[in-house]
């Protein structure tokens, strides 16, 4: 292997100076004629790729070197970038390469030295990445710097693959003289492409500034006509690119254009503690990045903007980036639809004198099935989902008062035993007030027992008299089914009214089942002749007469089974025959056989039990005989 060395008189001269010794042959001014062109392509054709892809072009033709490629200094680190290669193969693999690394003392030499380095036998010199130079065929490589004000701003590679001829002094000088050439226009190269690039950059703001003007007007005009923050949430998105989501000052989504699993991790984000102080801090012009993961890795990041809505912070608007950075344009459109939902909550709150009127609104538009676009709006402006699980409660006074039963009372009462989100009530035109109680998913007896637990102690807080009542309805799942359940309470109160005694305050639909339908179209007197026609031939004080009552008020509540009423009443299946046959010989009722008897006997039991002449179903021992 022969390396010609670096501190060789012939290689030592600094580069940019042509010897007196080189005879000008029309040498030099091929190199002149050369180095035109490439300023001629930079004038042309602004970029500095293109007018290093010609001088390395025109440095193949002019050394007769079978590749030649430049690399120039990154920026903010000492490694060299590939820019621009003629190559016999693929040129854009000068993009992906690096000099300057560890393994690359050839360029390290060039560097320290600010001279050329020439490598005679590259596959076996030590100096450059001996893979590189194996994997491109390379025999014989030069490396000349690229000098501006005595730095080593590029690299210059000539590169010998298929013959061996090797450079001489001559060749290295002039070689040097065109990096020299090629180095002076890099200044003016990098002023040019800064200065294209900021045209291009002010070309992109402009049209963002355009574009973020229009969609700004957009959701101005949205504003004027009326809108929701859900079509406020849309147009964002559909500007910008990117999912948008509306959310309260509890993080809970009143709006969103993204996937409904997306929700708790952005609840995360907006609720971890330094993301709460930065909020805290944020004026209502700026706009916070958040960032939000998924499962291990990082998945991008939220925009957030504040909502404020008299001088108090009602929630947040962000957009979900992933895949692209939000720009100033979509900062921009954040803001606007920060602002827009901010005007839509002014003008709410400049129909509604209060919150507190506004929630009853809600509330008196759903109990009349009025989901009209209004009701919807102001729902959502108010942060009331529509659809969720609730249960309705009619409260009134059992009887007349002075005092005038106040919806905003009731709902204290109940929000100060309820650890869920706050009710909504609405007085009606009798003097009533509707509750309406979101709870979780559950079983429907479920609900309705904790419901009426709920209601016992709401009424217990607010009401010292011992004078209101409630009747519950079944649970409903949809805002348009509201309106059914306020009809459906308003059957359960006439029961509590005319069936039961002063000591009962609650009753559910789920107490009354089917008869819910059916009582209520009877008074006290009706209820009274319902009895005795039904169970008139029992309605003693006897014990076997009361044992009879019992054992049918048992055997209905077992579906008529035979057995499992033995089992409960812990006596024989014969027993549990003869008594039903005993029921048919005092009253006519034949329970096994007629339905219309079973029916007509269930409610007469049930009349019993709202009287409190029975135990009430859940809280009776059933392998007990009532007193």
């Amino acid at each position: 292997m022969v390396v010609t060395p670096v501190a060789s008189p012939e290689l030592a001269m600094p580069t940019g100076l042509v010897s007196p010794e080189i005879p000008d042959d029309g040498g030099n001014a091929s190199l002149v004629e050369a180095f035109h062109d490439v300023a001629s392509v930079a004038a042309r054709q602004p970029g500095i790729e293109r007018a290093l892809r010609a001088a390395v072009a025109n440095a193949c033709e002019l050394f007769g070197v079978d590749r030649c490629s430049v690399f120039l200094r990154g920026s903010h680190s000492r490694l060299f970038h590939g820019v621009a290669a003629e190559t016999p193969g693929d040129r854009s693999i000068v993009h992906r390469m690096l000099c300057g690394v560890a393994p690359d003392l050839m360029s390290q030499e060039i560097v320290a030295t600010g001279r050329p380095v020439l490598v005679r036998d590259a596959a076996s010199d030590g100096r450059p990445v001996r893979s590189t130079m194996v994997s491109l065929q390379v025999k014989e490589v030069l490396g000349v710097p690229l000098m501006l004000r005595r730095e080593v701003q590029g690299l210059l590679f000539l590169d010998l693959v298929g013959s061996h001829r090797g450079f001489d002094p001559v060749d290295t000088r002039r070689v040097c003289l065109y990096a020299d050439l090629v180095a002076g226009l890099l200044p003016g190269l990098h002023r040019i492409h800064d200065l294209h690039g900021a045209i291009q950059d002010l070309r992109i703001r402009a049209h963002e500034a355009t574009k973020a003007h229009s969609v700004l007007d957009d959701l101005a005009r949205l504003s004027r006509r009326g809108t929701t923050p859900q079509e406020i949430a849309t147009a964002a998105a559909d500007a910008a690119g990117h999912e948008c989501w509306v959310t309260d000052g509890a993080h809970r989504p009143i709006a969103h254009t993204g996937a409904h699993r997306d929700q708790g991790r952005i609840a995360r984000a907006l609720a971890h503690p330094a993301t709460i102080t930065a909020l805290r801090s944020l004026s209502d012009d700026e706009v916070l990045d958040v960032p939000i993961a998924s499962g291990a890795t990082d998945s991008g990041g939220l925009v957030v903007a504040p909502i404020s809505v008299q001088e108090r912070r009602w929630g947040h608007v962000s957009f979900v980036c992933e895949g692209r950075q939000a720009t100033s344009q979509d900062q921009a459109i954040l803001l606007g639809a920060a602002h827009a939902i901010a005007v839509e909550l002014r003008v709410e709150a400049g129909s509604a004198a209060t919150t507190s009127e506004g929630r009853q609104q809600v509330a008196r538009a759903l109990i009349e099935g009025n989901l009209d676009t209004a009701t919807r709006r102001r729902a959502a402006l108010h942060s009331i989902p529509l659809d969720r699980h609730r249960v309705l409660c009619l409260v009134t006074q059992r009887h007349e008062s002075s005092i005038r039963l106040e919806a905003h009372d009731i709902a204290q009462a109940f929000d100060a035993v309820h650890d869920g989100p706050p009710v909504l009530t609405t007085p009606t035109a009798d003097g009533s007030v509707v509750v309406l109680v979101d709870l979780d998913s559950d079983t429907p007896a479920a609900v309705a027992a904790r419901v009426r637990t709920l209601a016992t102690a709401a009424l217990r807080a607010a009401d010292a008299d011992d004078n209101l009542i409630a009747a519950v309805a079944s649970p409903v799942r949809t805002a348009d089914a509201i309106a059914r359940a306020h009809t459906e309470s308003e059957r359960v109160m006439h029961c509590l009214r005319q069936l039961c005694p002063d000591s009962t305050r609650v009753l559910s639909a789920d107490e009354l089942g089917f008869a819910c339908v059916l009582l209520p179209t009877i008074d006290r007197t009706g209820a009274d002749l319902q009895v005795h026609r039904t169970l008139g031939g029992l309605l003693s004080d006897e014990p076997r007469d009361r044992e009879l009552i019992h054992t049918a008020d048992v055997f209905l509540r077992h579906a008529r089974n035979v057995r499992d009423t033995a089992r409960a009443l812990t006596v024989h299946e014969n027993t549990v025959r003869y008594r039903l046959g005993r029921i048919h010989d005092l009253t006519g009722l034949d329970l096994t056989g007629s339905a219309d008897d079973q029916v007509s006997c269930q409610l007469a039991l049930l009349i019993l039990r709202l009287r409190g002449q029975l135990p009430p179903t859940e809280a009776r021992d059933e392998h007990a005989v009532p007193a």
